[in-house]
């Protein structure tokens, strides 16, 4: 069976991100394994091996409580809308970072779901700059959800292409998601100053899927923005697009991963983001 991931600190945030999370897992058949990582203040890390197994132990305890309402929360909301959702949990102890790391290359996630915070948005999430690391590191799908996303429906899916050789097989994976979501697929490229290059090349990625663009579930666009982020900014909210898929490349993406870039995007995002690590 196909897995999600869910990282969780139990706030708030990571409460809204599994309202988003629930009707993927059903959509997309999958189960959650809801994961928390504990991890010992520096100061604790110097106190005697008897108290920090104390402190461990009631830290364990406690996460062990939280989880177990994740589950009955999944338990209602399957209830509710008479499907399945097979859930586990798992507890560690650790760098967040790490021992997402080490789960996800265990269980192979069709996607690794995180909460957002509201300041510093897709930079800062439940687990701070644990983020950066999973941008660049992690080999699976990263689903950042906003701490003041609001709507689950998720029909429109935008990804921002970089005109990349692995653009094709992004697409590729999207269109299977958007069957399964009942979603259509839009496609941009968004630069400051355009190149002829750019509409040959979308019309390359136009080349290899015409039934999905006969059947209108796809979509093809290339355009102008004063700045990358404004353009991207225009065309989510004139698309109504409910989700943000982009690819993160090694080499910077559009410099989308640029320390200011994302934190200008989350001002005003109030939509999840996808992250893909290129595919090599």
């Amino acid at each position: 069976m196909r897995n999600i991931l869910f990282t969780t600190d139990f706030s708030d945030c990571a409460n809204n991100a599994l309202k988003f999370a629930l009707p993927l897992a059903d959509y997309l058949r999958c189960k959650i394994y809801f994961m928390h990582s504990n991890q010992l203040p520096a100061v604790e890390m110097q106190m005697a091996d008897i108290l920090i197994a104390d402190v461990m132990d009631q830290k364990n305890q406690q996460a062990i409580a939280a989880l177990n309402q994740l589950k009955f929360r999944t338990s209602e909301y399957a209830f509710q809308h008479n499907v399945d959702i097979p859930v586990d949990h798992i507890l560690s102890i650790g760098f967040p970072a790490e021992e997402i790391m080490k789960a996800a290359e265990q269980l192979k996630p069709e996607l690794v779901v995180a909460g957002t915070t509201g300041e510093g948005g897709f930079i800062k999430f439940l687990f701070g700059s644990t983020t950066t690391h999973l941008i660049k590191s992690l080999n699976y799908p990263l689903l950042l959800v906003p701490a003041d996303a609001n709507n689950t429906s998720i029909k429109n899916i935008a990804y921002a292409a970089g005109l990349e050789s692995d653009d094709v097989t992004i697409i590729e994976k999207l269109l299977t998601m958007c069957a399964q979501l009942q979603a259509r697929l839009f496609v941009f490229h968004v630069d400051k100053v355009l190149k002829e290059s750019d509409y040959d090349l979308m019309a390359d990625i136009n080349k290899k899927f015409p039934e999905a663009i006969k059947k209108n579930s796809l979509t093809l666009e290339v355009l102008q923005g004063k700045s990358i982020i404004d353009g991207i900014d225009h065309y989510l909210n004139d698309r109504n697009i409910d989700m943000l898929a982009m690819t993160h490349h090694r080499k910077p993406f559009l410099d989308l991963f640029d320390r200011k870039i994302p934190q200008k995007m989350a001002k005003h995002s109030t939509i999840p983001l996808l992250i893909y690590q290129e595919v090599v």
